[in-house]
């Protein structure tokens, strides 16, 4: 029988599991196969009861988090997760390390990277698994995904760099029957013989871009303090890392202070908790926008020809861009600057930024440009001269 999406015994097919997944019959047949493989996508993950892969016909006495792991694959709950040792290979302490996308991969490489199993549901497959209908005694489909999930905004720096950049937990230590928190979800004994519960593991954060030459992570100072502290170290400048940036979460044995690998070593393990990115922008205190000259240089060796490429980035409101152009100098002229192209009207949502782009190929009559933009009705100029990269 089922009540407000929960599922408990007897269990019926046809009355309990397709209603409260929401499936169709395929003419007057109901397939468990169907439903318990997951196919349809329709099955909560976060119920601790639900189909699951486990050599048996028998209905199963427990829902046991740590059935068999293998190496470094953690599986709980019909789920599998990948636990690794080692933040990133090759670096030492001294090192600054605002780059991952070379000879390191480490736990932080496969994370930006999608690499990870992040807590993958593995279903029946049927014809090759038990399908069991009592395992679907227990289920409950509305429950919350319990990993800490990054705040998606912009985010003012300090004039010294600094910011709180909060996560929501919707796992709280006492969860209704059914749900899966992180106060159960408990690491492997394979890992760890005290199995700690992912409540009590440092929650850490890393910020990449995806060329991943540009990275900084970190973790929470005391685990569930509910925020990472950024702020200028000797190892990097925030102040120079502002913009939109992928950030994913993950669990940590121990604490990371920011782009520090000095106290990691083999014994602590690393956890992925989101599987995919969250999205975020740093901006400088005082600087909601950047109006930019981002190239302007000759593309040819007689330097004819000038590639002249701008940008506006919006780091802490969405922009509306009006009486956009492009213009040249020519020394000698009564009005020098004149106009080479012009951009209809657009505008630039925050985290976002706009690209501008002309080829003048008949730069050998101009000693400079300028780049002119209204932003938010305020007039913005940028001036520069060819040969910048």
């Amino acid at each position: 029988m089922n009540s407000n999406g929960k599922i408990t015994a007897p269990v019926s097919l046809h009355a309990d599991v397709y209603p409260v997944l929401g499936l169709t019959k395929t003419g007057t047949f109901y397939d468990i196969g169907h439903a318990n493989g997951n196919t349809h996508g329709q099955t909560n993950k976060w119920s601790n009861h639900k189909p699951i892969r486990y050599d048996s016909p028998a209905e199963l006495t427990s829902f046991d988090p740590a059935i068999p792991n293998s190496g470094d694959h953690y599986y709980a709950y019909g789920m599998q997760v990948d636990i690794m040792h080692y933040l990133l290979r090759g670096y030492t302490q001294q090192d600054k390390i605002t780059a991952i996308n070379t000879g390191t991969e480490g736990f932080l490489y496969k994370l930006a990277k999608g690499e990870l199993a992040a807590w993958d549901y593995l279903p029946p497959r049927p014809g090759t698994d038990w399908c069991r209908l009592t395992d679907w005694d227990g289920y409950v489909h509305d429950v919350p995904d319990p990993m800490p999930a990054v705040q998606e905004k912009s985010y003012q720096l300090s004039l010294a760099g600094a910011v709180n950049i909060p996560y929501d937990d919707v796992s709280a230590t006492t969860v209704p029957v059914g749900h899966l928190s992180l106060a159960n979800l408990l690491v492997p004994s394979a890992i760890s013989s005290v199995r700690p519960s992912l409540r009590t593991l440092y929650r850490g954060m890393l910020f990449y871009r995806a060329a991943l030459t540009d990275v900084f992570f970190l973790t929470e100072e005391t685990p569930g303090e509910g925020h990472v502290s950024l702020a200028n170290n000797t190892r990097i400048d925030l102040t120079e890392h502002i913009g939109a940036w992928n950030v994913r979460t993950f669990f940590s044995s121990a604490r990371i202070d920011l782009n520090d690998c000095t106290s990691w070593n083999s014994a602590g393990y690393l956890i992925p908790a989101s599987s995919t990115p969250y999205t975020v922008t740093l901006y400088n205190q005082g600087q909601p926008y950047v109006v930019a000259v981002d190239t302007c240089k000759y593309i040819d060796s007689a330097h004819g020809t000038v590639n002249f490429v701008c940008s506006v980035a919006a780091y802490a409101r969405n922009l509306t861009l009006t009486s956009i152009s492009m213009q040249a100098y020519t020394e000698g002229m009564v009005n020098p600057w004149s106009t080479l192209t012009t951009f209809s009207n657009t505008s630039v949502t925050i985290g976002d930024t706009r690209i501008f782009s002309y080829v003048d190929n008949n730069a050998a009559l101009h000693t400079a440009y300028r780049f002119l933009v209204t932003v938010n009705g305020e007039q913005e100029t940028v001036e520069a001269e060819p040969g910048r990269n």
